[in-house]
């Protein structure tokens, strides 16, 4: 199992096992390893990313940690992180990010994204892209805090990047 972990958050990689189980049965994935269930998880956007990373995951375990991560406190399943893009020709991945309501407000967000993307320029990645709407003011501070520069504004969603700083 991948594990991220700071003194109140751990990330947690979804592996082959959790994502199949999270498929078919969301209420033994929450007995086995010992999580709350709650209505929050997983969100539309996990269950609609699990079958197309779990395909990948099948195929190359090394995909793993480049999809779907859960956000775990002490007791709860907090919110989920989701890569996709990976472009190994240029080593970037976008990064997407939900803490769940119930947890908002209290820097979880940036705590996780900040872990996360240490964990990926510890893996080749030079670049993290991420977006958000334009009127998101925590998410757009959450990525500001986290390291991410504005890059440019597509339709209403602001873009940002981060670059691996070995690099620059």
């Amino acid at each position: 199992m991948l594990l991220l972990k700071n003194s109140r958050i751990v990330l947690i990689a979804i592996d082959l096992k959790m994502g199949q189980l999270l498929l078919n049965n969301r209420e033994e994935f929450h007995k086995i390893y010992n999580i709350p269930l709650r209505n929050q998880f997983p969100s539309n956007g996990l269950r609609s990313l699990l079958p197309y990373y779990l395909e990948r995951l099948d195929n190359n375990n090394d995909e793993l940690g480049f999809g779907p991560w859960l956000v775990k406190d002490k007791y709860h399943i907090i919110g989920e992180l989701g890569l996709k893009n990976f472009l190994s020709v240029n080593n970037t991945v976008d990064l997407g990010y939900n803490i769940y309501p119930l947890f908002r407000g209290n820097g979880y967000a940036s705590e996780a994204v900040f872990m996360l993307c240490d964990w990926l320029f510890n893996q080749n990645v030079t670049v993290v892209t991420a977006s958000c709407d334009i009127k998101n003011a925590p998410s757009i501070k959450v990525l500001k805090n986290s390291g991410f520069r504005n890059i440019g504004l597509e339709k209403n969603f602001i873009l940002f990047e981060k670059r691996c700083s070995k690099n620059e």
